[in-house]
Formats: structure tokens, C-alpha cells, sequence
């Protein structure tokens, strides 16, 4: 029955990483690629069910999906079911895989109970410590996201079939220690039509701190139910050598030490010694940054204290040379996340702590600069900031709405001033600090909490560049992009408030509007009280926080309307989409009305952040000759060496001081901002 789900790396010579303790006894007993298979579990392979071997040729959607559904039917390692529906109304599917008793519903909510625990900063000790002894390593393998960019799908399904259809001990140890989502295809239309983007338009590995796309909040509502440890992001470029991490300067103050770590000390050098046995050709570094906030390996580490990582292939290779290269990085990264799951449970535990501890100290994390020769742009200055404050603007209401709930929706603690609080110094964006009384019905939003760093990242006034040269966009602050008025102080306080709950009604014109009941996740999850926090969003409702108010200058153009039936959802997708591109709806309270009648519609526009020719984040101009391997990417512990001398509480120093900004290129190929 179908069940639904309710080598040592080169460049790192000068790496010490206290936070991985790699069992390299047991991998050597049962290495991942070495150890003969065995296929002995009954489930039926690519060729029996979709006609073809995989990396033989690329698998369509309806292939893809027809393969996640059979596997799920032929194992009890195996569940699957739909993140989200696309613009064009093609399922996403994805599936875990785990022991037969971890996927069975009971034991998905233990999962999600014991994971919540370690994302609790406050969590008791024993709490914590029986959810370290429960809970399974949560590894993500992605792909797709460009829909012109096919082949990480691909290895993703044979990922699949090797961990539902083995029982040696490879198979037999990673799932001992893990679950293992993975998510082929984010971007079905795209890949229907062989276009990077979704029918809207929108590039989707930007829109991931936004979320303005059904196909990328669907798939957040899923990482947020199981937050991903490791999560792959796979791609296709134009270079001719194979990308992983370790990334290029810069890098974005708040990522997590741990998850550095676990990028340069734990995967990439699994990787690197699959690929020097195979004698793959790789780089690492330029172009590929990590730096903005709103990308798919930099939004769940920010977000999720996860090892985010981006996997560049050649597109112009053979698709079974694209499918096995892409298949072979993703397998030695899931083998050296679950050989490792103690350790990695207990940094990412901690890791929650310690942002807790730097909120609750008003501590900023330090910029630093990890290849040599590169000299830090801009530290991060020596402020204290605890609190983030927005005002509630009623002629903002719509926007103040929206940004409310991209916090709540990251599990970001959001309160309402329910008296006015005066504050001695507060900054507000843009201007000195001052005395304020802040008056009630200001949304607050403390820095000392879990997701302290996401707050950071969405609500900051300046990024601080730590390099002077960069992949893409240098600020992506929520605030400042909506023109809101609001800011930050660090002082000590204790406001009186009260939880702010999700908008399920708006006012629309004097008339009270409500939205559509919450549509349950299929069978994944009830939506559930939030400590603190409210009624959760699981992805059912209609968020009509989104609507935009008529003076902001932008076109309801793109916004979903209801197809008459048997109409223009059945014609060629983008007729359809230019269709509705040339009808403006008559103002707000019809663009609420017809938002009503789409429940499950993701926040339809924001942002659009432009790309870099010439690779997968953007296609078309000539790619520069890739950088040979650098040496020097250090640890967290190496990394704090290389702090700026105001560095902030910590005041750890800086192995040189900052330097004027440059021009032209970085040494080794990396390119221009653009």
C-alpha cells in the first residue's frame, strides 16, 4: 500500500574543526563506495517502472514522480507525498527515507517532537539529552531548482533506489543514523519547459528568504517540519569542472560557526576523496560565496543551522557523466552526515544555544575574511543589539503584515507592545540613535531567541561586506526593501506584551474579510500551538497579509486569479500566463476576494534579484577559467583568528586590519559583480 507522509581535501590543510569527530574506524570497515551492494529489498528499478535506467536519459516529471510513488509502494523504508503544487499545477514530490519505523506516522511525529527539542535553546537537560539519543541525523538532497538544470533530479532518484533497495552495511549505517529527504525536482514547470525559471518568471533560488513562489513556500513548509542538519542544493553551470564547497569570501557574519564547520571539515573532504579516487576534476571558491541570505545553501544554514550546500555540474556533459558525478557528491555527503550524527546532533544543539546566549547579550557575530590574501572590507562594528522593534504604521499595514508573518513562518518569536515602552537609545533605520517611547501595537521582535541569527539576517540595517568583491546582491534587508519604520536598541528590557498571532483576518475598506480555513499538509502534520507564538502555519491557508496597497506603484498584474472552468488552465501554460499578466483586478477587496478562492496560494511577489551571467544562478555570458583548489579555508577556530579588531563583545582580533576597497577582479577567476 502506498503510504502518504502525514581523498583528504588539499585546501584544508590548515583546518581544525572541534566540531566534527569523524568515526573514521567504522568508514573504513564499510566504505561508501567500495563496499560491494547488495540489492535484495524487492523494489523494482527505473528501467521496470519508467522504461529506462537512470542517467541514461533525463527523466521527465510525470517520470520522476511515477518513480518516487513506486518506490514508496515497494518499501517500508520509504514515504512520499507533495511539498507543494507549481504555478502550472504540477505536483512537487519528495519522499523520506528512513527505517520502517521512523516512517510510519508515530514515528515522523517523534522525529519532528525530538528535533524541535534541539532547536530549543531552553530545553531542559534531560529533554535534550534523550532527543540526542533518539533522533535521526535529518539529510536533505535537493535539486532542480533551475528547471534547465536536470540532472541533480536524477541522481537524487538513484539515491533513492540505493537506499530503499540495499541492505549492506553502507545502506544499513546511514539509516541507522538517518532520515534522508529528498526533493528531485523544485521546479517542475521549469524543467517541463526547459526554462531556468517557474512559469512567473522568478529565478526561485532567489526567492527563498522571500518566498513568494507556491513551489518555494511549500518546500520551506516541509524543511520547517523536518529542519534539515545537511541540505544539497544541486545545480548545472557552464563551467567544465565540478563545484563544492569550500565557498569564496565572502561569507555572512551570521552563519553558524557549526555549520561552517560541517561545509568545509565534514562534507567536502568525503567528497574530495571520492572524487581524487575517480579522478574527478573539481574547484572550489570563486564565483560561489556565500553571502546573501537568500539563496538555497545560504537560507538553511542562516535558517536552520544546516550545512547548506551548493553542487555545480557541467551542463554540457553527458547526462550519465552529469547523473553520477552529481549521485557520487550527494552519496559521500549523506554517508559522512549520518557516520557522524552524534556529533552533529549535539554542534547543532548547540548551536541554537550559543545564538540564544549572543541574543540574550545583544552580540553580533564577527566578520572575518578564510581565504589567504584577502584582507577584511568591512567589520562588523561594536554594537549591541537585542531588540528589534517595527512600528505599526497603519498606511504600512499591508507590508508590516507581511514581513510579520516571513518571520513567524521561520519560527521567529514575534510580540505586540501591549503598553508603551520607553527606551532611553533607540536606532532607528537610517538615523542616530535617540530617547523613544515606543507606543503600544509595536510588533517586537527579541534578539534572544532560537533563530537569532535568521532575525539578524532578515531585519538588519547593514549587511557589512567582509570582501569587497561579491557573487550578488550586498543587502536583502525585509525593512528596509518594505520602507518600514522601525529599528533596534540594546538595551536591557522587560515590555509588556502579548503574542502576535497569524493574520487570518484582514480589513479590507471597513469591511471584515476571513481568510479560507487552514487546509491540513495531507497527512504530515496537524497545524499546532506555537509556544509563544500561536496558531503555526502549515501551509493551508491564504496569507492575505500579501496584498500590496494600490499607492506602492506595483501591477496586481501577476497575481493568481481563478481560471473559469474548463478555461485558460487548460491552455499552453505560458498563453495562460501572458493572459493574465495583460487583466489588472479592480483594487483590493476583489484581488482578497479572488485570493479567497485559492487556499494554499504562497505570498505572490516579491523581490527579484537580478543574477550573474554564465552560471546556474544565471546563464548566458562566457564563463572565466575556474580557480585551481586554494589552500587556507579554515574553522570556526581558524576563522575567529581572522576577526576584525572591533569585533564587537567577543573582541576577539583580527590577523590583519581592514583594507580600502578594490576594483576589477579577484585573483583566481572570479568575476565582477553584476
Amino acid at each position: 500500500m502506498i503510504r502518504r507522509l502525514g581523498a583528504s581535501l588539499a585546501v584544508l590543510s590548515i583546518l581544525v574543526s572541534t566540531t566534527v569527530v569523524a568515526p573514521a574506524a567504522t568508514l573504513a570497515a564499510c566504505d561508501p563506495f567500495t563496499t560491494p551492494p547488495t540489492y535484495d529489498q524487492g523494489v523494482r528499478t527505473s528501467n521496470q517502472v519508467i522504461g529506462f535506467t537512470l542517467g541514461s536519459q533525463e527523466a521527465s516529471v510525470a517520470q520522476s514522480n511515477a518513480y518516487l510513488e513506486a518506490v514508496d509502494a515497494d518499501s517500508d523504508r520509504v514515504v512520499h507525498d507533495v511539498a507543494a503544487v507549481s504555478v502550472g499545477g504540477l505536483p512537487i514530490d519528495y519522499a523520506i527515507v528512513g527505517t520502517p519505523g521512523r516512517v510510519t506516522a508515530t514515528g515522523l511525529s517523534e522525529i519532528r517532537d525530538s528535533v524541535t527539542v534541539l532547536r530549543d535553546p531552553l530545553a531542559g537537560d534531560e529533554a535534550v539529552n534523550d532527543a540526542l539519543a533518539a533522533t535521526p541525523a535529518v539529510l536533505w538532497v535537493s535539486a532542480n531548482v533551475h528547471g534547465n538544470e536536470e540532472s541533480g533530479a536524477d541522481a537524487a532518484l538513484q539515491v533513492l533506489y540505493e537506499l530503499a533497495n540495499r541492505s549492506d552495511c553502507v545502506v544499513t549505517n546511514i539509516l541507522s543514523q538517518a532520515i534522508v529527504v529528498i526533493l528531485p525536482i523544485q521546479n517542475p514547470d521549469g524543467r517541463e519547459a526547459g526554462t531556468r525559471r517557474n512559469l512567473y518568471g522568478f529565478d526561485m533560488n532567489r526567492d527563498w528568504f522571500a518566498r513568494t513562489q507556491p513551489e518555494t513556500d511549500g518546500k520551506l513548509q516541509v524543511l520547517r517540519q523536518y529542519p534539515p542538519m545537511l541540505y544539497i542544493d544541486a545545480h548545472e553551470f557552464s563551467l567544465p569542472n565540478y563545484f563544492f564547497p569550500p565557498n569564496a569570501d565572502p561569507e555572512y557574519h551570521e552563519t553558524p560557526d557549526a555549520a561552517h564547520d560541517w561545509i568545509n571539515g565534514l562534507y567536502s573532504p568525503a567528497i574530495a576523496a571520492q572524487f581524487d579516487r575517480e579522478k574527478i576534476k573539481y574547484f572550489h571558491g570563486a564565483p560561489y560565496d556565500f553571502f546573501a541570505t537568500v539563496f538555497g545553501d545560504t537560507v538553511p544554514t542562516v535558517g536552520f543551522h544546516a550545512a547548506g550546500m551548493t553542487f555545480e555540474k557541467h551542463s554540457a556533459d553527458a547526462i550519465s557523466v552529469r547523473e553520477h558525478e552529481h549521485f557520487t557528491s550527494m552519496w559521500a555527503s549523506i554517508a559522512a552526515g549520518a557516520a557522524a550524527r552524534s556529533s552533529v546532533l549535539t554542534g547543532w544543539h548547540d548551536s541554537y544555544v550559543e545564538a540564544y546566549d549572543e541574543g540574550l547579550a545583544g552580540s553580533l557575530e564577527p566578520n572575518a575574511v578564510f581565504e589567504p590574501k584577502h584582507d577584511l572590507y568591512q567589520p562588523v562594528p561594536d554594537v549591541t543589539v537585542r531588540h528589534y522593534f517595527l512600528r505599526n504604521d497603519p498606511n504600512r499595514a499591508a507590508e508590516l503584515q507581511l514581513l510579520v508573518r516571513r518571520l513567524q513562518r521561520m519560527d521567529v518569536t514575534v510580540n505586540t507592545l501591549t503598553e508603551p515602552l520607553e527606551l532611553t537609545s533607540f536606532h532607528p533605520y537610517g538615523d542616530p540613535s535617540e530617547p523613544t517611547t515606543l507606543p503600544v501595537g509595536t510588533y517586537w521582535i527579541p534578539m534572544a531567541q532560537a533563530q537569532k541569527h535568521w532575525v539578524q539576517a532578515m531585519l538588519n540595517e547593514d549587511s557589512w561586506i567582509p570582501f569587497d568583491v561579491t557573487y550578488d546582491v550586498t543587502a536583502w534587508s525585509n525593512p528596509l526593501l518594505m520602507n518600514l519604520d522601525g529599528g533596534w536598541t540594546g538595551q536591557e528590557v522587560d515590555p509588556v506584551v502579548s503574542p502576535t498571532h497569524p493574520a487570518y483576518v484582514f480589513q479590507v475598506e471597513g469591511q471584515e474579510r476571513r481568510a479560507a480555513e487552514p487546509t491540513p499538509h495531507l497527512d504530515l502534520a496537524e497545524d499546532e500551538e506555537r509556544p509563544d507564538q500561536g496558531e503555526a502555519d502549515m501551509g493551508g491557508e491564504v496569507d492575505l497579509d500579501l496584498v500590496q496597497p494600490e499607492e506602492a506603484g506595483e501591477a496586481d498584474a501577476e497575481q493568481q486569479v481563478e481560471p473559469e472552468e474548463g478555461g485558460a488552465a487548460d491552455e499552453h501554460p505560458e498563453r495562460h500566463r501572458r493572459r493574465l499578466a495583460g487583466r489588472r483586478v479592480g483594487g483590493r477587496a476583489e484581488l482578497v476576494e479572488q485570493l479567497e478562492k485559492r487556499p494554499g496560494e504562497a505570498e505572490a511577489r516579491g523581490a527579484r534579484l537580478p543574477g550573474v551571467p554564465g552560471d546556474s544562478r544565471e546563464q548566458g555570458a562566457q564563463a572565466p577559467t575556474p580557480p585551481r583548489p586554494r589552500k587556507g579555508w579554515g574553522s570556526s577556530r581558524a576563522r575567529r583568528c581572522r576577526r576584525a579588531p572591533a569585533a564587537g563583545p567577543r573582541g576577539r582580533p583580527a590577523c590583519r586590519p581592514a583594507s580600502a576597497p578594490r576594483s576589477g577582479r579577484r585573483g583566481g577567476g572570479g568575476r565582477r559583480r553584476e
